[in-house]
């Protein structure tokens, strides 16, 4: 693993200043929008200015040192893909309070929340000694220094998504859906108007694979465990950025202790910390923590500590998609039938019979998905597979018919046959995510 590589980013080229910001008076107070309700070319400008100016090397002592700008495209994925361009989490299992806390105690990855800690003594320290240390006991946001807020759950964020995906499908797709073949009597119905669903609305806006939902907007990076906020502001405010935070008293203390702790502190959130996982005082708190042996090898890390979301991909999709249906036919058990021809019922002539959708079975009665059901023996591990493979298809590449997908899918077939199903979703995620190694 090459020693600079922290995360996979992409790598797009920035223009150092923008035109608009070209040529101008740098005395000029930097923030423009000075009325309650500036416009949106006025915060415009400002994002600008805010992004070419402020805490860089041409102007300030430190420059950029210490920091990470998560708004640049190149720093998008920092802590949502690993090395290897896999998507990330930190599971619930990898964390710990944090101790020096407001309020609710927030929570991050172990040697996270140990390196903060460590950080937050040292400021005290600092501030009981004012002469001889680097913080200023005066009236300051970073003092005392405290956790406001951590991690994140993924899989909260991922839930809400998939509400909003069934309501979607169930409330303003199917009911569209009025004639002939489209009517649904059982899941493989329900499955095949789904994929189209997803193909023609669905994957511009989310995901229905936790994997590529990890990588999207929607999906926040605190879930990585990695990032502690010591206030709550508004983040796309620049003037309450820059007056409140960066012209702190004790703002360039505050990032020097941070980086000697192994922390980035965010350019347009600068009360927010991210953890720099190369970093020598972080490596150390890996160490003490058990999660790495030596510091030149993450793997640990990014295989126990921090999970990769792809690997849980077809279990939480077959698990949604069977509960998708269920829910579906318990609104609306039964498909209406237009018959061609009348016929008797309780002897009156009838032309339209309803008829019961057909269940799965798949769950138990407390809610829990039955490993070994008829549900899981007719759609088993090759059945989800292809599924899969077409949906991260189209979050990748975009459209796809059955015909080029029954032809890809014929290889993984075969690797899942020698391999397993763990060798093929690799296979799979590989193959169709640019990021992917």
């Amino acid at each position: 693993m090459a020693k600079e590589i922290i995360f996979k980013n992409q790598t797009k080229n920035k223009k150092k200043v923008s035109e608009v910001n070209q040529g101008r008076d740098l005395s000029r107070f930097p923030l423009q929008s000075m009325n309650e309700e500036p416009s949106l070319g006025v915060v415009f400008n400002d994002r600008k200015y805010y992004r070419d100016f402020v805490l860089t090397k041409k102007n300030n002592l430190l420059g950029d040192q210490g920091f990470i700008d998560l708004w640049d495209n190149r720093n998008y994925f920092y802590g949502k893909v690993d090395p290897l361009g896999y998507p990330i989490y930190c599971p619930f299992q990898s964390l710990v309070p944090i101790n020096n806390k407001k309020g609710i105690t927030p929570m991050a990855a172990n040697f996270v929340a140990a390196a903060f800690d460590d950080m937050c003594d040292f400021v005290a320290k600092s501030a009981s000694k004012p002469k001889h240390g680097l913080i200023k006991n005066v009236a300051s946001t970073y003092m005392p220094l405290s956790a406001h807020s951590g991690w994140t759950s993924a899989m909260d964020y991922y839930s809400a998504s998939l509400k909003a995906i069934y309501t979607a499908y169930t409330l303003g797709y199917l009911p569209q859906l009025t004639t002939g073949p489209k009517k649904i009597f059982n899941f493989d119905d329900f499955m095949n108007h789904f994929i189209t669903f997803y193909q023609d609305v669905i994957h511009i806006h989310t995901s229905m694979l936790f994997s590529s939902f990890i990588k999207n907007d929607i999906c926040p990076r605190t879930a990585s465990g990695l990032i502690i906020n010591v206030q709550q502001d508004a983040a796309d405010n620049d003037r309450i950025k820059y007056e409140t935070y960066i012209s702190d008293p004790n703002f360039q203390a505050f990032r020097r202790i941070a980086q000697y702790h192994g922390f980035m502190v965010n350019k347009n959130v600068p009360w927010s910390l991210v953890a720099n996982v190369r970093h020598s005082y972080m490596l150390k708190k890996q160490i003490q923590s058990g999660i790495i042996s030596k510091s030149t090898d993450l793997t640990d890390l990014f295989s126990n500590t921090l999970s990769k979301a792809h690997r849980q991909d077809i279990q939480l999709l077959r698990f949604h998609m069977a509960g998708f249906y269920e829910a579906f036919i318990s609104e609306s058990p039964f498909e209406t039938v237009f018959l061609d021809k009348p016929c008797l019922e309780q002897g009156f002539k009838v032309h339209v019979r309803r008829e019961s959708r057909k269940g799965t079975s798949a769950f138990a009665p407390d809610g829990s998905f039955k490993e070994e059901s008829s549900f899981t023996k007719e759609y088993g591990d090759e059945y989800w597979l292809k599924v899969y493979y077409a949906l991260k298809f189209i979050d990748t590449k975009g459209s796809i018919d059955m015909k080029t997908l029954d032809k890809h899918f014929k290889n993984y077939y075969f690797i899942y046959k020698q391999r397993g199903m763990k060798s093929t979703i690799d296979k799979i995620y590989r193959d169709l995510d640019p990021q992917a190694e």
